[in-house]
């Protein structure tokens, strides 16, 4: 990885504020000036350096085997691995370690320690049934990268585990083409990055974990089908994205800190899970789907100030977001598509709840359910299905439990079916605008049910063959339903 002033300025940002400016180049600077390429270092480093060449038969169940163990300031290994049924061990101790592989065959097996500063492992498996074992520790670079692991792996059914702890500034960088192949990750303390550049097959698994201060996880593009994401991060400041293209892919993400960004990109593909946990201050999760069938998409917050959005174009898709705590916003935008459940809960005060259909000309939305609840105070949800054009045969329904709610309903469409619930006082039920609600709908069935002093109900409908039934228990609570 080449260390750029746009990562460290980040990074500093984030902790000196306005003297990061200066911080950040000075650190650029001498991080620049002392940075070595690895075929550099083993040039450099020729009085510490052991390169291993090993030739194993084809099919071979027990083929060469290596122990490498370096102590020193400056050590490098390299390895080059043909064959079937081969062991290759290092254990390197000292400040700057590096370790090349590249190994070509089946299962084959590679273990790696290191205890410096400068960890890196550049490893390139060509072959099936292949295991890698990494484990990175050693005391923290000041704005380095400590830990470095770069693997590219192309085959099936590989095993890939990087570990690094215990000190901060940790780096590992996985591209895989092939089936089965499981990467695992676990990253510790501040400074932690992860990527995927490329992820190309079915049935793979990665499991990234990242306990720190400052986290990335970058998942470039992911192809293929049945495959399994389970990303988990303790600590603030973290940062993930995600593009997937593919069937049958699941996708768990829990992030547990403050300040935590999650944008998943834009699905494309069927059957996909996508579950996404937020537990702290300061959250968005964000995830889209387009022109797909049968997909779950789930967000829960538990928190404050969070933001949770899913978007759907296709058929028979899902989407859920839960959200505890205040001031959160929750959102779904089902653009073009039918047969989709859209359901958003919110507990807590002055939350908004937002949910959308047919937002421009030519396409629609119909036979979709709608489910919002807001339990507490000052909460705000506005139903909108068909800002232009039509939403049809849907099946709305929107409840509110406290005092001084408001409820924005627009539906213009056919055979739709609304219940509105509000339990509470001071509860309105009103237009986009603020003022009357408006329905212009045919053969729509619409139910309002109000308990609590003070509520309104103010609207018109316009269309044939509907009914209206509108039911307040309580004081000082007013009526008004024009129909034409």
């Amino acid at each position: 990885m080449k260390f750029t002033k746009t990562n460290v300025a980040a990074a500093l940002m984030l902790a000196f504020g306005a003297n990061a400016s200066v911080i950040a180049q000075e650190a650029v600077e001498n991080k620049e000036d002392n940075y070595v390429a690895s075929s550099d270092f083993m040039a450099a480093a020729a009085g510490n350096v052991i390169d291993i060449s090993q030739e194993a038969p084809e099919g071979a169940e027990l083929g060469n085997e290596s122990i490498v163990t370096q102590e020193g300031d400056t050590n490098g290994t390299q390895f080059a691995v043909v064959g079937d049924g081969n062991l290759v061990e290092v254990l390197q101790i000292g400040i700057d370690n590096t370790v090349i592989g590249d190994m070509t065959g089946d299962s084959n097996e590679v273990l790696i320690e290191q205890d410096g500063e400068g960890a890196t492992v550049e490893l390139s498996v060509t072959g099936n049934e292949n295991t890698f074992t990494a484990v990175q520790t050693g005391p923290p670079a000041f704005f380095g990268i400590t830990n470095r692991s770069i693997n590219a792996v192309e085959g099936d059914n590989n095993s890939i585990s990087v570990t690094s702890g215990d000190f901060g500034g940790h780096w590992a960088n996985n591209t895989v083409v092939g089936s089965d192949n499981t990467i695992t990750v676990e990253q510790y303390n501040e400074w932690n990055e992860a990527y995927v550049r490329q992820l190309t097959g079915d049935g793979n698994t990665v499991s990234y974990y990242q306990d720190g201060f400052y986290s990335i996880f970058n998942m470039t593009e992911l192809t293929g089908n049945d495959n399994s994401v389970d990303l988990s991060v303790i600590g603030a400041g973290a940062r993930h994205t995600f593009a997937i293209i593919g069937s049958g892919n699941d996708i768990t993400v829990e992030q547990v800190g403050d300040d935590n960004i999650f944008d998943i990109g834009v699905f494309e593909g069927d059957d996909e899970t996508v579950l996404v946990q937020q537990t702290g201050s300061g959250n968005m999760a964000t995830t889209d789907t387009l022109a797909s069938a049968a997909n779950t998409y789930t967000i829960i917050q538990e928190g404050n100030n969070n933001e949770g959005y899913a978007g759907s174009s296709g058929i028979f898709n899902n989407l859920s977001v839960t959200q505890v705590g205040d001031d959160n916003v929750g959102s779904t935008v089902n653009f073009n598509g039918f047969v989709n459940t859209v359901q958003i809960e919110q507990t807590g005060n002055e939350n908004l709840g937002l949910v959308e259909a047919v937002l421009d000309d030519g396409v629609a939305a119909d036979a979709n359910g709608v489910l919002l609840q807001q339990t507490g105070n000052q909460n705000d949800a506005a139903i909108t299905l068909a800002r232009v054009g039509q939403s049809n045969g849907n099946i709305v329904t929107a409840e509110q439990s406290g005092d001084l709610n408001i409820l924005d309903l627009v539906i213009n469409g056919s055979d739709n079916t609304v219940s509105i619930m509000q339990e509470g006082t001071g509860n309105w039920l009103t237009a986009e605008d603020g003022g009357t609600f408006q329905m212009m709908a045919s053969d729509t069935t619409f139910n309002v049910t109000q308990v609590g002093n003070d509520n309104l109900v103010v609207g018109s409908i316009t269309g044939t063959g509907g009914s209206v039934t509108v039911s307040q228990t309580g004081d000082f609570n007013v009526a008004v339903v024009n129909q034409m």
